[in-house]
């Protein structure tokens, strides 16, 4: 698995988690050792050139977002992915230094606490783009990164392939 952590550079303590979900008589294991092998062989499979991105939106499932996102970024995940502004904002008040991608865009209100948290939005506008170089004017930061979301057909989020020369260009 080249450099990444191996799998039981866990304690064992953090190897299994256990959730009980109050609304339903629910009970998780969740094998952690289990999560490190699975990331281990996507990023073998995808190799060395390509970032993988760890999706735990909605609290990784049900699985636990920061416990997730600690044994994914420990074995090698570049980032994490989320839906939503407080998903992230949570994720970086567990400990959480890596990337933080916010799938589901800029809500205007949203851009402040994305720049003071060191998000990672979505973007496909260019409302969403002079939000964000506002909150950055403001905060005083660094540059902001972005991900450029393209619709791709779904017609949901996204930007139009004619809508994408001009947000490019204002880059």
């Amino acid at each position: 698995m080249g450099s990444r952590a191996p799998m039981t550079s866990l304690p064992a303590t953090q190897a299994f988690v256990e959730r009980t979900v109050e609304v339903r008589p629910t009970n998780a294991r969740i094998d952690h050792a289990a999560l490190a092998h699975n990331l281990g062989r996507v990023l073998d499979h995808v190799g060395p050139s390509c970032r993988v991105l760890a999706v735990v939106k909605a609290d990784a499932y049900g699985h636990g977002a920061i416990d997730a996102a600690r044994t994914f970024a420990a074995h090698g995940a570049w980032g994490m992915a989320v839906s939503l502004v407080e998903e992230g904002v949570e994720l970086r008040e567990g400990g959480i230094h890596a990337p933080v991608v916010v799938l589901g865009g800029v809500v205007p209100g949203s851009q402040d606490v994305i720049v003071h948290r060191q998000l990672t939005p979505v973007v496909w506008s260019r409302e969403h783009l002079t939000m964000l170089a506002g909150a950055v004017e403001r905060a005083g930061a660094r540059p902001l990164p972005v991900h450029l979301k393209i619709d791709t057909g779904m017609s949901r989020l996204g930007a139009l392939p004619h809508q994408l020369a001009p947000l490019i260009d204002w880059f």
